[in-house]
């Protein structure tokens, strides 16, 4: 069997080296500057199948020779299929862990993460736990893609001065994120912010498969006013119409104009006009600059 031994850096006259067991597993990789990372392996069993394979069990560091190794353990739960829960030992810190729980559902999220949470050092209490719950964008039918909608954060869990929070999204069948809801610690019930997305749509751009350009964005604060972040226009440019930069010649480069009014700075609004690689930054009366 043959491996890779050494990577040299021709010019500088410099190389990586690399060691193997006697399965070809690689065991350390010395960097250059005398930099060590090894590896110790373990056999993981999955009883649904009985199948087994090599997993690492351990990892260490030593940022220089001679230097001091840190340690890190890998463990993992019995798994038919696959696994429910990993976690992470970091020897050197007192054993302080983190720990992750996965699907082990048949549906739309096996093996996505379910939870997350770091505990003490000498695996004592836990510090921190996030769950994860997951949706679907309905971009195919009743299945479309996963996505994380809901994460729910627990400071000190199970003390009698456990802190909870909370944010809630939703993404549109593209990907893009149309809203997000900030909770504050103590309220679960009623979001502190309330970010809202719309985006630029039209049969122009959904050709040329442009669904990602933000029109809009606003903010509700509990009890408040939605106040907009930014409002942006597209191909609106000295009076043209949109259809003008929305259809592309074919074979010529994607130029696309885009104006947005930022009320943010300053007491006032400015409107920024950028046409391929100019930009005009201008107030509600006169151009102030452009930048090429």
């Amino acid at each position: 069997m043959s491996t890779l031994t050494s990577a040299t850096v021709t010019g500088l006259n410099i190389s990586h080296q690399f060691q193997y067991d006697s399965s070809g597993e690689l065991t350390q990789w010395t960097t250059p500057l005398g930099g060590i990372l090894q590896w110790d392996y373990g056999t993981d069993t999955y009883s649904g199948s009985g199948h087994q394979y090599s997993a690492v069990q351990k990892r260490y560091l030593q940022l220089a020779s001679g230097g001091t190794q840190y340690q890190w353990t890998l463990g993992w739960d019995s798994a038919a299929v696959w696994h429910g829960t990993t976690s992470i030992t970091d020897v050197g810190a007192q054993n302080a862990k983190k720990v992750w729980t996965f699907s082990t559902n048949g549906n739309y999220v096996p093996g996505l993460a379910t939870a997350y949470e770091e505990h003490d050092v000498n695996s004592g209490p836990t510090l921190l736990h996030k769950d994860y719950t997951w949706t679907t964008d309905g971009s195919a039918g009743s299945t479309g893609r996963p996505y994380v909608s809901t994460v729910a954060t627990k400071l000190n869990p199970g003390a009698t001065y456990e802190a909870d929070t909370k944010t809630v999204q939703t993404l549109d069948t593209h990907g893009n994120l149309t809203q997000s809801q900030v909770f504050d610690y103590g309220n679960l019930s009623t979001p502190a912010r309330t970010y809202n997305y719309a985006y630029l749509t039209g049969s122009n751009y959904a050709a040329q498969f442009l669904f990602n350009r933000l029109a809009s964005a606003t903010v509700m604060p509990a009890g408040g006013s939605a106040l907009t972040l930014v409002a942006n226009t597209y191909d609106v440019y000295n009076g043209l119409a949109a259809v003008t930069f929305a259809i592309i010649r074919a074979g010529a480069p994607r130029r696309f104009a885009s104006t947005w009014t930022d009320c943010r700075r300053w007491n006032t609004c400015w409107r920024i006009v950028v046409v391929g690689a100019r930009a005009s930054f201008m107030n509600s009366s006169s151009s102030v600059a452009t930048v090429h």
